[in-house]
């Protein structure tokens, strides 16, 4: 049998066995028609993740889920864009904006003490209130948001808060002096992180957090009235940049580590800005630069005293260092310019 032969006889016997099979064998399994049309087998998006569509402003939240934007939403006079009244929240901008409007209130805002919200990717702008006030909410993660224009502060979150990736710009201008300040860029409560995140000329503090609390990899620049970063007790700073604000770059209270931070120009119109301020005991202030402040770094004299400062380096400023009698810090060092020879691994340096 040559090659041709063999592969018809292949094909019959093929053949064979698909018409020899029995009908049964090829009817679809039970189930799978409803009046003879198939059953769809994939799930539907609400299945996979059930979502609710916000569509128009003011809109209010009293069941948990999640929630998302598909388009630019504006606000209205006398109304917050929205109001969560319940925990367990999810809001997904989706890339999207809320804009208030002349007389709006606050663009988003949680009215009741509540557990787990999350609020990310989008912008909040111009509201006449709050960007986001949500300091009756615990456990708040806020992620990739962008709140400009507000006319009270901008980010406020409750207890144990994430907020990383956002940015605050030009907040606050229109809240009355309060107590806590109701105008600063971002402000949390106790236990929270904030990261990574871009306080610029807000009349508050850029940032400011309560205790127990650490900011991280963080750039607050130009506010107007206050602070750049301001923290309280048992708190870290770390890799951050605070420069050109009205007070001080850094203000810390007791117990705390202020370290690998860049403080520029801070507190130059006034006789008691400090690039990094210590208003409390026993904090730590390691390998900072300090440069064209008022004071490079101070402790203030009536509240603080056993900070221990090391590593540090002062450059330009009217006053690089300001110590109190309680205080550690390694020597201070005014070499001349070129090379620096040292011996001692603890030294702050006080540069030109």
């Amino acid at each position: 049998m040559n090659w041709m032969n063999r592969c018809l006889a292949g094909v019959a016997g093929a053949w064979l066995m698909v018409t020899g099979l029995n009908a049964a064998d090829m009817q679809p399994p039970a189930g799978a028609l409803s009046n003879g049309v198939p059953i769809a087998t994939m799930k539907n998006l609400d299945e996979i993740e059930p979502r609710t569509l916000i569509t128009r402003l003011p809109f209010s939240i009293s069941r948990s889920g999640s929630y998302y934007v598909s388009a630019p939403l504006p606000g209205t006079n006398g109304a917050n864009g929205i109001v969560i009244s319940v925990g367990d929240v999810i809001i997904d901008l989706n890339g999207f904006t809320l804009r208030g409007t002349n007389g709006s209130l606050d663009g988003i805002r949680v009215t009741v003490p509540c557990d787990g919200l999350t609020i990310r990717n989008g912008s909040i702008y111009g509201w006449g209130g709050y960007g986001i006030m949500a300091t009756n909410a615990a456990h708040v993660r806020i992620e990739g948001v962008n709140v400009t224009r507000s006319g009270s502060g901008g980010i406020y979150a409750g207890k144990n808060a994430l907020v990383e990736r956002c940015e605050v710009y030009a907040n606050g201008f229109d809240a009355p002096p309060s107590d806590p300040p109701a105008d600063d860029g971002i402000h949390v409560r106790s236990y929270s992180t904030i990261k990574d995140c871009k306080a610029f000329a807000n009349r508050g503090a850029g940032i400011h957090s309560y205790q127990f609390s650490q900011v991280i990899g963080c750039i607050a620049t130009e506010s107007m009235q206050a602070d750049g970063i301001h923290v309280e007790d048992f708190c870290t700073v770390q890799r951050c940049t605070a420069a050109r604000n009205m007070e001080n770059g850094i203000k810390v209270g007791s117990m705390s580590r202020v370290s690998d931070n860049i403080c520029g120009q801070n507190g130059t119109s006034s006789t008691n800005g400090a690039g990094i301020l210590v208003v409390g005991q026993n904090s730590m202030i390691d390998n900072n630069n300090c440069c064209g402040n008022y004071y490079g770094y101070k402790t203030h004299m009536l509240t603080a005293d056993g900070n221990l400062y090391l590593r540090n380096n002062a450059s330009n400023n009217s006053n690089d260092y300001y110590f109190v009698a309680g205080d550690y810090f390694g020597q201070v060092l005014t070499p001349p310019p070129g090379s620096i020879i040292n011996s001692n691994p603890w030294a702050n340096f006080s540069t030109f």
